[in-house]
């Protein structure tokens, strides 16, 4: 089953349940139904182009709808604020923030240990870029090497 279909599945279950539970228990189920699915493996598969995630945007718009009791012409940001949620891209940069702070202190799988460099091993010369622990991106020619998960760490 693929992560679209599987989140569709939740969503329609917690519209069915929604009227029987609080609001602060839909949110506790939409994070166990719905961001969990969409948070494992996010740093990977969030790097695809932005037409291929539109679905997944509108599915987590909906749960944000279903457990606020909220319309569909509800403006979604206020929504997100007020109940403390995140939208798809800020779970993405929030999951990649946790990956590079593991990194930074060493607690990352060794196998991803080689792909990153550290600004100052690359010269010795004291520029402001090398001061602050800055890392390189990776070279990639192509657009499509660019959404990859190496280039958006």
């Amino acid at each position: 089953m693929d992560l679209t279909s599987s989140v569709t599945q939740s969503v329609g279950a917690l519209y069915k349940i929604r009227q029987y539970l609080s609001k602060n228990l839909l949110k506790i189920l939409c994070n166990a139904l719905i961001k969990s699915k969409l948070s494992y493996a996010i740093t990977l598969w969030a790097s695809a182009y932005k037409s291929d995630l539109h679905k997944l945007n509108v599915l987590n718009n909906r749960a944000v709808c279903c457990i606020t009791f909220a319309n569909r012409h509800t403006n979604l940001n206020t929504l997100y604020k007020k109940y403390k949620l995140l939208k798809l891209n800020e779970l993405q940069h929030y999951e990649l923030g946790k990956h590079m702070f593991k990194f930074h202190n060493n607690e990352t799988p060794l196998l991803l240990i080689g792909n990153y460099k550290v600004v100052r091993d690359r010269h010795n010369y004291n520029t402001r870029h090398s001061a602050k622990d800055n890392y390189l991106l990776p070279l990639r020619h192509r657009k499509q090497d660019q959404n990859s998960f190496m280039y958006s760490t």
